[in-house]
């Protein structure tokens, strides 16, 4: 996997943090003190420059009250964002079984035409 795709993963992680925070009304500073860190890391967190530990994401999912994998990106996220706001606009019409199905499409044929080349 190459450096830039870790990148992407860190990215995503932090704006999950981030929208879920607001739409708990919480502010970076709250979420700093549940967590034990300071305002700018939760900001560096949530912009994907600093790159927390799995344990971290583990406290973070636990102070915002939800699940650690609602933090994680999901595998049609990591596919390329212009895949992935289709894909999501597919899940919120209300089929995540359409959207995976769709999702596991492209990345059938995305590997099919890398083994070509």
């Amino acid at each position: 996997m190459e450096a830039t795709h870790y990148q992407e993963i860190y990215q995503v992680v932090g704006s999950k943090i981030s929208e879920i925070r607001r739409e708990k009304k919480m502010s970076q500073l709250d979420l700093a003190a549940i967590v034990g860190l300071s305002r700018a890391s939760i900001v560096n967190i949530e912009k994907g420059r600093q790159h927390p530990p799995l344990h971290l994401v583990w406290q973070l999912s636990d102070a915002l009250d939800v699940d650690l994998f609602d933090l994680l990106p999901t595998k049609y996220e990591m596919m390329g964002r212009p895949v992935s706001n289709l894909l999501n606009k597919v899940d919120v019409a209300g089929s995540k079984e359409s959207a995976n199905k769709l999702a596991e499409f492209i990345n059938i044929h995305y590997n099919l035409n890398n083994d070509k080349s």
